[in-house]
This record gives structure tokens, sequence and C-alpha cells, in this order.
């Protein structure tokens, strides 16, 4: 039987917490939070050390890479706080035979244009951004390359080469920009 945890991230309080973003799903359900006084019904709070993090890098850390209890499943499945299950989508989901499943962007097709808008949007650290860019631009990562939505992430148990690209993207996430999309743009 394959084990499977549907999970969010709620740091900060900086927006309202979605309690229904997981409500239809049948299997273990976590909402990972630096708050100890979180709960969500039928969900198991972790609460994570932030190691004086912002909160949101601080909770990049479970979304870029399932840790404790959630490395215990067969499968996870990441939900963004704005996000929500559909019926039935568990069951679709333990059928899909990659080991790490997410969508396309749906506005950007190109890691240097998001840089751009996450600039505009003033959502980012310009220079960490500068730096990022000037490196993925000497590796040669071509403009329109592909851009993911990092709101939804479907990965199997991390093992294999799915761990190297799960240090990679941390690495990334940690000494460049604060979009983790970008990162995943370049590495995927």
């Amino acid at each position: 039987m394959t084990r499977v945890a549907v999970y969010s991230c709620y740091y900060g309080a900086h927006e309202p917490l979605n309690h229904f973003a997981m409500a239809e799903a049948d299997c273990d359900r976590f909402v990972v939070t630096d708050n100890p006084d979180v709960s969500v019904d039928g969900a198991t709070t972790i609460v994570d050390d932030t190691m004086d993090l912002p909160p949101a890098i601080a909770s990049r850390r479970y979304k870029l890479c399932p840790q404790g209890p959630l490395s215990d499943y067969d499968l996870t499945i990441y939900l963004d706080n704005h996000s929500a299950l559909k019926p039935n989508a568990i069951q679709r989901l333990k059928e899909v035979e990659a080991p790490f499943s997410l969508f396309r962007h749906h506005q950007r097709d190109c890691v240097y244009r998001e840089g751009k808008a996450c600039c505009r949007n003033k959502v980012i650290d310009k220079k960490r951004l500068d730096r990022q860019i000037a490196r993925y631009r000497q590796a040669g990562l071509p403009r329109n390359s592909g851009l993911f939505c990092g709101t939804f992430l479907v990965r199997k148990r991390i093992e294999g080469q799915l761990v190297d690209f799960t240090r990679a993207w941390v690495e990334h996430f940690l000494h460049y920009s604060e979009r983790d999309q970008i990162s995943l743009g370049y590495l995927a």
C-alpha cells in the first residue's frame, strides 16, 4: 500500500491560513509551521525550528525537501497555502510514474522574464537575483527554456537521483534568490 502525505507550509502568518487546502485528502495530512498554535482539523502540525531564518526562507526547507516525518512516505504532495486538492486527486497521483511532478508556470516560460517580474513586484532581492542570472547565463541557460510553478509538487520517496536534485535545489535557493521557481527552471 502506497503511503501518502499531503502537506502545506505556513510560516510568519503573513496571510490567512487556508484550512481547506487539504480538506478532501484521503491520506495523512500535515501543516508545517513556525507557530505552535497553528492547527488544521485532521492534520498533524509539525513545528519547525526556523534556526532564525526569515519565514519565507525557513518555509522553503520543507517545501523543497520533505524531511522529518515526511521522509517516511512513498509519496509526498506539497500544496501552497493558496491551493487546494480536487476530489479524487490522491488516487490519480498515486498512478504517476515520474519521481517528481509539477506544473508549468501559467504566465511565463523563461527564468529571465520571471526574474524581471519578481523585481517589478518587489518580491526578490535584486542583488541576489543579478548574481543568480549572471551564473545561469554563464552556464548557457537559454531564454524560454521553461519555468515551473511551485504551488503544487508531487514526489515519490526521495532517493537516488532525486536526492541530488533536491540538494542542488536547496543550495541554489539558499545561495541565490528567494524565488525557488527561478532555480528550479535552471536545474530542471
